[in-house]
């Protein structure tokens, strides 16, 4: 993003005192350290780049239903 990044822009959409967005990680960097750093900027989920079209709908499907994957390995 040419302004801030992914991670600040959450932080700042977090602090907010508005109706909160599902906000959710797509990259390219699948390194632990990316997605922690993701999650404790409070985001909602993390995808990483190349994304399969059926994944992508199975995964949507799954948060509508309310299944929340958090998919960071501790």
């Amino acid at each position: 993003m040419p302004r801030m990044g992914g991670i600040q822009a959450t932080q700042e959409i977090r602090s907010l005192p508005l109706p909160q967005p599902m906000i959710v990680a797509l990259t390219a960097h699948a390194f632990d350290a990316e997605k922690r750093a993701c999650f404790e900027a409070g985001m909602d989920d993390f995808l990483t780049k190349p994304i399969r079209k059926a994944d992508f709908l199975s995964w949507i499907a799954a948060f509508q239903s309310g299944e929340k994957s958090r998919r960071l390995v501790a």
